[in-house]
């Protein structure tokens, strides 16, 4: 229900998905929106931005000005940027990360400089330095990108990047390690959240080296909990869903009470992730609730599996599913799809059993294996499991 619509160029029907665009562009050429300047308070909504994650289906996440100024505050207080600070960001203002990026910079009072994309590295790499950027902010499959097609190049940087921005996915461990070579003097901030609850905790890799394969600590005035079926706090280190409460949460969906309703609990947002917690606060995340594979009643967290899998020099990239267990015995069973490193010699399904039967209990070993060219992802770098699922 757009009042006006703001285009960067002529507009074609099939650029913008309203059903009755020509009364729209009329209707806008023919008004303007007079009066005075409303005020308005941080309760009121500031965006709905519509998010799918893995699922298919939209949502219309409602954020409030309160919600995004905390979030970006929160944000600027962990990354360090600055005053003057210059960011290349390959990101789209349509997605959460991109358009948190640019509200970081206008509360510090920086400049963020976009690209489009990752498809041309030495763009990305001519505009930090042509404007001596001292950020960059990405999602894991950018970062994979840039590490695979100019390998080192990125240490080039070293000394003038004082910070870089990660999130939105996961990213394995060996570019974690790649990337604490590469610029040992940058802050190397990673965060997980969600559309309805922005940046709700952050890592920094050279300072938490030990817990490199969790997802960090709660933000400030962010509180997680990990939660059971009847929403009771579960014990330190046991698995379970992850929840959330602070200032930066969403209000509601847009138009769907229904869905509200089953993810807002007493102020506290469900997410729908599964992970642990310990004593400390360190949180690790094991995947989605409706990613968990049934082996024989147990449940299996994808994520452990590809950890232990992409530890070999010989694997890129990895994602596993559930399928119908063949023999018809446990209900499902664990398939990897495996992204072979360039060049490398593929180990066979005996070698690689032998070296999982050394890190993971038996029900959890992947049943078939199948090498494919590449892990199919939401832009954001998410995987598609179900793409995968499909495949069988």
């Amino acid at each position: 229900e757009p009042r006006a619509v703001f285009l960067a160029r002529p507009a074609k029907v099939a650029d913008f998905p309203v059903h009755d665009i020509e009364s729209l562009r009329d209707s806008a050429a023919t008004s303007h929106i007079a009066g005075e300047p409303v005020a308005s308070s941080l309760d009121d909504i500031a965006d709905i931005l519509f998010t799918s994650g893995t699922t298919g289906q939209p949502k219309g996440v409602m954020l409030s000005h309160g919600a995004i100024i905390a979030a970006a505050r929160n944000i600027n207080a962990f990354v360090g940027n600055a005053p003057g600070d210059r960011e290349v960001a390959p990101l789209p203002l349509s997605h959460s990360f991109g358009l948190g990026r640019l509200r970081c910079q206008v509360l510090a009072g920086g400049a963020l400089l976009l690209v489009n994309g990752f498809a041309m590295p030495g763009r990305l790499f001519n505009m930090m330095e042509r404007y001596e950027a001292a950020g960059l902010s990405s999602v894991p499959a950018g970062f994979e990108v840039i590490l695979r097609t100019t390998g080192n190049r990125l240490a080039d940087f070293a000394e003038r990047l004082r910070w870089i921005e990660i999130g939105s996915a996961a990213m394995p461990m060996p570019r974690k390690q790649q990337l604490m070579r590469l610029l040992p003097k940058t802050r190397l901030c990673m965060h997980y959240g969600l559309t309805e609850a922005s940046r709700s905790a952050f890592i920094e890799f050279h300072t938490a080296g030990e817990h490199l394969d969790t997802i960090g600590r709660a933000t400030p005035g962010v509180q997680i909990r990990v939660v059971d079926d009847r929403w009771q706090d579960v014990p330190a280190g046991a698995r379970g869903q992850l929840a959330i409460q602070g200032p930066t949460l969403m209000t509601d969906y847009w138009r769907d009470d229904a869905m509200t309703a089953s993810v807002l609990v007493d102020g506290w947002l469900a997410t729908g992730d599964v992970g642990r917690l310990d004593a400390d606060g360190w949180l690790t995340l094991d995947g989605r609730v409706k990613e968990m594979i049934n082996v024989g009643g147990r449940e299996v967290c994808p994520t452990e599996i590809e950890r232990v899998l992409e530890q070999l020099p010989e694997i890129a990239a990895c994602a596993c599913v559930g399928i119908p267990d063949p023999q018809g015995i446990a209900g499902d069973v664990v398939k990897a799809f495996l992204v072979a490193s360039p060049g490398a010699q593929l180990p066979t399904h005996a070698e690689l059993g032998k070296y999982l039967r050394g890190h993971l209990e038996p029900y959890k070993q992947p049943r078939n294996f199948e090498w494919i060219d590449d892990i199919p992802r939401t832009f954001n770098g998410k995987i598609q499991r179900g793409v995968l699922a499909a495949r069988g």
